[in-house]
């Protein structure tokens, strides 16, 4: 009974038009954290890849830092989640930590 229920509003459901551009803005976000991950990743020398330490975590980094912009783009504010919260004052080597990894997104 429920089973089909949820068949049935599925084959209706249809996304509106925002839902479907901010979808695939993502998913092209997606990809350029994934191309920036294996750029980055080909230029790391195997033997520095099988070690541990920030060789690969700077490539994660760097790519995060890219998706979480692209993504702040699409959905068109720049951070969803703080909802307008702002750094105290005594946390200033915090948000400098914090624009630092946010500039990270612009270097190639």
């Amino acid at each position: 009974m429920c089973a089909d229920k949820c068949d049935l509003e599925k084959k209706s459901c249809v996304d509106s038009d925002e839902v479907t551009t901010i979808n695939s803005c993502i998913m092209d976000c997606a990809r350029l954290f994934d191309t920036g991950m294996k750029k980055c990743v080909s230029q790391v020398s195997a033997t520095a890849r099988s070690t541990f330490g920030n060789n690969l975590d700077s490539c994660s980094i760097k790519a995060s830092s890219k998706m979480d912009v692209c993504k702040d783009d699409c959905i068109g504010i720049e951070d969803y989640k703080l909802n307008g919260w702002k750094f105290p004052d005594d946390m200033e080597e915090v948000q400098e930590k914090f624009f630092a990894y946010k500039n990270l997104a612009y270097e190639d």
